[in-house]
């Protein structure tokens, strides 16, 4: 009997295939939308009577502020840093030199409002540029550049740990502006006052372009695509330079939405009249509490007050409530059962390949 020859895919099939496979597996994961558990962070110890968080990284590591009533009636606050697999706040004020942090990069460099501090160096002061009384930190990229607000003058800075600190130029018609955030390539963006203080805006700035005046929108966060999120009369608009503002809807029924950061996926968070939101692209806008699996036993009862950050895991930074309760929360992403199966099918095809090309070999 004449015996059939075997076909083998050739090494440059197997390859495509295997290309294919993993190519089609991200863009199915990147289409799909968060689904999210509730990780409620560790409550304050009990003299404090709040906890909020200000920063959140790519480790998942959460920088904050708790409250407490001094003896002379006053409210005082320490800073607090918690990180995934830990099961407290554990209290940095000292360690920090100032109570208010307001950015933590992935490195665990932390900006607060006066200071600097990087594991193992401790806190240093914030360098003030001439002529301003004092530098207010308000973000910090993986380069440990900081940028914030320059009191005493009409403007921002940009501190660079190898060059220092530098007065961000302020262009003719502004009046004052204040930095928000940094991207990883030091593109600032900010709010801006013009005109003798009758008109709002925001400002762009780059090594390259310089400072860009943007009116009618107050930016609040940038990416490293350069996408840009910001607001104006109750809308959230997503900012480029090549299409200008995108308006980003609103939640069902809701009167206003006010955008917050946004990831390098795209993903922009932020907060509506009735809970916040998650928006994408190809979702648009999203309720973040039914973003929540089912199977979560908060589901039910939580109310978003506040949402605060989201990083490159789409991992979400807020506050709210549980009944009357407040606590500090992290929205950790679960794949979909649809996305597992895939997933499953995709190391099934590999462990495939894989055979058949030590088979091959033999």
């Amino acid at each position: 009997m004449k015996r059939c020859a075997t076909v083998r895919p050739s090494r440059h099939i197997l390859q495509s295939l295997s290309f294919v496979l993993l190519s089609t597996l991200s863009a199915i994961a990147a289409q799909a939308a968060p689904r999210y558990n509730i990780m409620v962070l560790p409550q304050a110890p009990p003299q404090y009577f709040q906890a909020v968080g200000s920063g959140l990284n790519n480790h998942g590591d959460v920088v904050g502020s708790m409250s407490y009533s001094g003896n002379d009636g006053n409210t005082y606050s320490d800073a607090f840093m918690w990180q995934q697999g830990t099961n407290h706040l554990r209290i940095v004020t000292q360690e920090f030199g100032n109570p208010f942090p307001q950015d933590i990069n992935d490195h665990r460099t932390v900006v607060t409002n006066t200071r600097i501090w990087q594991p193992g160096s401790g806190s240093q002061p914030i360098p003030v540029v001439p002529g301003s009384t004092l530098s207010v930190g308000t973000a910090v990229n993986n380069a440990g550049q900081v940028t914030g607000v320059s009191v005493g003058t009409t403007g921002s800075f940009l501190w660079d740990p190898a060059t220092g600190i530098r007065a961000l130029p302020v262009p003719a018609g502004m009046d004052h502006f204040s930095a928000w955030a940094i991207n990883n390539h030091a593109e600032v963006v900010g709010a801006a006052q013009l005109d003798g203080w009758q008109e709002g805006g925001s400002f762009y700035w780059s090594e390259a372009s310089g400072t860009r005046l943007v009116k009618d929108i107050d930016f609040t966060a940038i990416n490293d695509l350069g996408q840009v999120v910001g607001n104006a009369n109750g809308q959230a608009y997503l900012w480029t330079f090549a299409d200008g503002a995108q308006p980003l809807g609103l939640l069902p029924g809701d009167p206003y939405a006010a955008a917050v950061d946004i990831n390098n996926a795209g993903y922009v968070v932020g907060n509506g009249f009735s809970s916040g939101f998650l928006w994408s692209e190809a979702e648009g806008m999203m309720d973040l509490r039914e973003l929540v699996v089912d199977s979560d036993p908060l589901k039910a009862d939580v109310f978003f007050s506040s949402i605060i950050e989201i990083n490159d895991h789409n991992e979400i930074l807020g506050d709210g409530y549980v009944g009357w309760n407040r606590y500090t929360f992290l929205l950790t992403p679960v794949p979909e059962p649809e996305v597992y199966a895939m997933m499953l099918a995709g190391l099934a095809a590999a462990t495939w390949i894989a055979h058949r090309r030590r088979r091959d070999r033999s």
